[in-house]
Order: C-alpha cells, then sequence, then structure tokens
C-alpha cells in the first residue's frame, strides 16, 4: 500500500467489478478496488498534488493512470473519492510548474527520462488547466501561469523559472 506499483491491478479490478459484476466476486474485486484506489490518492499524493515517491517521472505517470481511472470512473458512476477531482487538480498544478521547458520531467529521484506531450490524457488535462495548457503547448495556447517561481510546502520543493515565454524563448 505504500507504493503506486498497484494502480493498474486496481484499475482492472475496478474494470472487472464494473463491466462483469455478475462474475463470482465481481462485486467483491469492484469494492478491493475502490478501496486501494481511495487508499492510494489519498495517501500517496499528498497536499501540494506530488506523488510522496519524490520522482517527478512518477508523478506523471501516476498522474496519467489516476486521470483515466476518474474518467472510467465518472462513465461508470463509481464515486473512488469524494474530491477525487480536488486532488487531481492539485496534481495538474503541481505539474504545471514541474515540467521542464523542453516539456520533459527533471532527473530527480528515480525519474526516468520522458518527454511530455500535448496529447492523450495530458491534452485532456490542458482542457481544465489554462496554464498547463500553457506549458504544454510550450506558450502557444492556453495562459500563462500565474507566477514564475513557486514553494510546495508538502514536498519542500522550490521551482523557479527566469520567466514564461513563447516557442524558443520558453523559459
Amino acid at each position: 500500500p505504500q507504493h503506486n506499483h498497484g494502480i493498474n491491478e486496481e484499475a482492472a479490478l475496478l474494470e472487472l467489478g464494473v463491466g462483469v459484476p455478475d462474475l463470482p466476486n465481481g462485486r467483491a474485486w469492484k469494492a478491493v478496488a475502490r478501496e486501494r484506489l481511495a487508499y492510494g490518492i489519498e495517501h500517496l499524493v499528498d497536499a501540494d498534488g506530488a506523488l510522496i515517491e519524490n520522482s517527478p517521472y512518477y508523478d506523471f505517470y501516476v498522474l496519467d493512470k489516476y486521470w483515466q481511472i476518474g474518467v472510467f470512473a465518472r462513465r461508470a458512476h463509481v464515486s473512488i473519492v469524494a474530491d477525487l477531482d480536488a486532488r487531481l487538480r492539485r496534481m495538474i498544478d503541481y505539474a504545471t510548474y514541474l515540467l521542464q521547458p523542453d516539456s520533459s520531467v527533471p532527473l530527480l529521484g528515480a525519474s526516468l527520462a520522458t518527454v511530455i506531450h500535448d496529447a492523450g490524457s495530458f491534452r485532456a488535462m490542458a482542457r481544465t488547466s489554462a496554464a498547463f495548457r500553457y506549458v504544454l503547448t510550450q506558450g502557444s495556447a492556453g495562459h500563462r501561469p500565474a507566477k514564475t517561481s513557486v514553494f510546495f510546502p508538502a514536498t519542500g520543493q522550490a521551482i523557479f523559472r527566469s520567466g514564461w515565454g513563447r516557442g524558443s524563448a520558453f523559459a
């Protein structure tokens, strides 16, 4: 329960419990999935919206997973946690400042080199946050984030930027 490694399995249990509830243990799978997903969302993501693993790569990985699970849960009329949307917004706000100007994630902790693209779940998230859209599109859409520097007290992290530009001036 202290790690994010079971999210895919939890999502699969939820899908089975919702999609085929009449299978043996179908309703139990759904209950176990909801319980485990709720625990992860409540205990693995801090008040700033950062994954407690302290890995920017996994911040985006888990944000993508929880976003997709949230979309599925809303369509299936299943509640995971009452404030899932607010928690996702905090994760998106954190991601807005975390993403580097070239759309890569910082290589800290257990991070892997990756680039976050304006596609899929992240594009959908950007429709809910003009500041994230701005960062995701390197300033070509959305609205410039309100701050150039931000402190996240729960993580103890400060992120500093020299400014927000557009295109090749995006810094």
